[in-house]
């Protein structure tokens, strides 16, 4: 480095430098970009069509219980409410309809933020364009962000943070603790959330990321889930999310656990089903239908019966392993089949995942003094022809399959365990998809909508597949002057901004080997680089075309 910082190698004899309007940036981004814009504007369209078509909302089961959480401000004792927080955000604006506005527009930043660490990371624009598509035009996705429900939220905040953590190879400390605030949100927004965090650590343990973004993340990470423990605590007294995990751990142990194979004590015997595992309902009923639990303790959700169910799971995976990995293979496998089955768990269910053809109103059961005081005035969703119309058919054929989504993570993995890449930034995203598909089969059950969380991390990690990284052992080799894209070596990674053999960083403006200093090297890389092949739009960063 120079000794006074401020000093910038000058270049004999070197050109002016003509300065660029903002008119041709706008134009230059528009030419790199066109085509996620066409992708964007295909997604926005598709979701105006939802608002104009269901009005003001659509409703699910789980809908209700969040606008009580949201209105009462008092965390619900089954699932965690920080969706109802989220609620209770908008409700000043007292409308269900900017609701699902805000929804739809936090599923287009998901879009986006694919797009965007791809690009950042060097991968062509096609790719990275065609692996924001399964978020952006989903039928499904588009119809759970019309819906009062958590999962378009858990899986913004999940993607952004996994983002963060993507765009270089170590990340920096800052970074990683806005990343582990998200992650932490995430878990409570919905359960299968709070593995990520750990996820997350190990992963950049394993990148060499070093020990400050680590401690942040986990550290930042840690602090929305103790205001929310908090919370509970003021409200109900206990130090806890909820208080219904081993309900659901007892529904998943349901499908495969025979009582003449566990031989269970006394207090867990009134739990068995004597109906053989075949001529069982799905995991789901053993849940919200008519169960041993619900029969016996009364209250499923109650301290004691979580606890029952929670000893009844455990007891059952311990003496039957082989049938609880056989009942969390075979939901698996529903996760990755070709079309969606409309009679699973129930056919019930399965339709308030589709777009409706009629007026719906909230059942009885609704809490419909809290919803009015949300939003005051008839809350029937009314369904609006032809917009609904075009909706139902898009459905019909636009999604993103199993099949396409096991062929994702299969890049990913292919990836993941090469070798020379073994680490690299894809690990993470990959880990955390892997994670978001298995979680749920594996503590409860399968539903649909829980896979739509995994997809925007899947195509993160098979697009990053597409470009040469690993951890760099030794010192990195420099990057000679002029070389750009994929002719700089692979020890040299501009677009991960990772950090060079002195511990200089190319976001910084650090002093190079060869004493120039970078904030100035635009000019010297727009004089040295050769000129970019067509068709092949560039990433700036500091001016430099590093694609």
């Amino acid at each position: 480095m120079p000794e006074d910082a401020a000093e910038v190698a000058v270049v004999p004899n070197a050109p002016a430098v003509t300065p660029v309007s903002a008119r041709d940036r706008v134009r230059s981004f528009a030419a790199r970009h066109w085509l996620i814009a066409g992708v964007l504007a295909l997604a926005g369209v598709l979701r105006a069509l939802a608002v104009l078509a269901y009005r003001p909302v659509e409703w699910f089961n789980d809908s209700y219980s969040y606008v009580t959480a949201a209105v009462a401000l008092v965390p619900e004792t089954i699932r965690p409410s920080g969706y109802a927080l989220f609620l209770a955000a908008l409700e000043p604006l007292h409308s269900f309809a900017l609701v699902t506005v805000a929804q739809h527009l936090l599923g287009l930043a998901t879009g986006i933020a694919v797009y965007a660490v791809l690009r950042v990371r060097g991968v062509r624009t096609w790719v990275a364009a065609l692996a924001a598509v399964p978020v952006l035009l989903d039928a499904y996705e588009i119809q759970l962000e019309h819906l009062v429900m958590a999962d378009t939220l858990f899986m913004f905040l999940i993607t952004v943070a996994i983002v963060l953590l993507c765009l270089r190879n170590q990340p920096r400390w800052i970074a990683a603790a806005a990343a582990g605030l998200l992650l932490g949100g995430s878990a409570i927004v919905r359960t299968d959330g709070r593995p990520l965090l750990v996820v997350a650590a190990v992963c950049l343990i394993v990148r060499r990321a070093g020990w400050r973004p680590v401690t942040a993340l986990l550290m930042a990470g840690l602090l929305p889930i103790a205001a929310y423990i908090g919370w509970f605590h003021a409200t109900r007294g206990e130090y806890t999310i909820t208080q219904g995990d081993g309900s659901f751990l007892y529904s998943r142990a349901m499908a495969f656990a025979e009582c003449a194979k566990l031989n269970p004590p006394a207090r867990l015997r009134p739990l068995c089903d004597s109906r053989p595992p075949s001529a069982r309902p799905p995991s789901a009923d053993y849940i919200w239908e008519a169960n041993p639990l619900r029969t016996y303790t009364g209250d499923p959700w109650s301290p004691a019966a979580s606890k029952l169910g929670g000893d009844f799971a455990w007891l059952a995976v311990r003496k039957q392993p082989t049938g609880y990995l056989w009942a969390t293979a075979k939901d698996l496998g529903r996760t990755f089949a070709w079309t969606r089955s409309l009679q699973f768990p129930d056919p019930a269910t399965a339709l308030q995942y589709q777009f409706g053809t009629r007026d719906t109103s909230p059942p009885g059961w609704a809490p419909i003094a809290d919803l009015h005081t949300y939003e005051p005035g008839n809350l029937t969703t009314r369904v609006h022809r032809p917009y609904s119309s075009l909706l139902v058919s898009y459905q019909r054929y636009v999604y993103f399959r199993g099949p396409l989504l096991l062929i994702t993570l299969l890049i990913g993995a292919a990836w993941v365990v090469s070798g020379r890449r073994r680490g690299a930034p894809g690990l993470l995203p990959w880990c955390a998809a892997v994670t978001l598909v298995v979680v749920p089969p594996a503590t409860a059950g399968f539903s649909y909508r829980y896979v739509l969380a995994a997809i925007p991390c899947a195509c993160i990690a098979a697009g990053l597949a597409t470009i040469p990284a690993r951890i760099r052992r030794g010192s990195p080799q420099p990057i000679p002057p002029g070389t750009v894209g994929r002719d700089r070596p692979e020890g040299a990674d501009i677009a991960g901004g990772a950090d060079m053999s002195s511990g200089a960083d190319m976001s910084s403006g650090a002093d190079m080997s060869s004493g120039a200093d970078m904030s100035s090297g635009a000019e010297m890389a727009s004089r040295t680089a050769p000129p970019r092949p067509a068709g092949r739009p560039a990433i700036e960063i500091l001016g430099i075309d590093i694609i």
